[in-house]
């Protein structure tokens, strides 16, 4: 069970990575950020809003289910400070992706790429260690010495 939770939430991380940057690449290019735009010349059935709308709820469901398999990594391995480590590198890994990419598209981006690329690193790098650390061979063998 402790591997199967490990694989999910690995498997439900990197479908949220790739798809949110997916969805950024997929973001109409009005210049202008689509929630405040009239999408005037963006065609909305099959064009790049509607593939950027799916893109954006894989890469939620994604992160929900992630979080959920960290959850019940908690709970199986009986450490609160396991538990709070394991739900919180995809919590503040996905908010650090999310908060990256509204802040590097627009009219006038905040972030620079190069900072963009960075900071998306920074949050890919936090959840794997994380995973790795508390995915490994060593918890696993304490779980099942419990």
């Amino acid at each position: 069970m402790f591997l199967t939770v490990v694989m999910i939430g690995r498997a439900g991380w990197w479908v949220f990575v790739i798809a949110q940057l997916m969805a950024a690449l997929a973001m109409p290019t009005s210049g202008v950020s689509v929630r405040y735009s009239d999408a005037q010349g963006v065609d909305v059935i099959g064009g790049s809003f509607t593939d950027s709308n799916a893109l954006t709820s894989i890469s939620f469901a994604a992160l929900a289910v992630t979080v959920i398999a960290a959850l019940v990594h908690a709970v199986i391995v009986r450490r609160p400070s396991v538990g709070i480590v394991v739900v919180a590198a995809p919590v503040v890994g996905g908010a650090l992706i999310l908060w990256t990419l509204d802040h590097t598209t627009g009219v006038d981006p905040r972030v620079p790429k190069i900072a963009a690329f960075a900071l998306i690193l920074l949050a890919v790098a936090t959840r794997e260690l994380v995973a790795h650390f508390y995915g490994s061979r060593r918890t696993v063998h304490q779980v099942r010495k419990d």
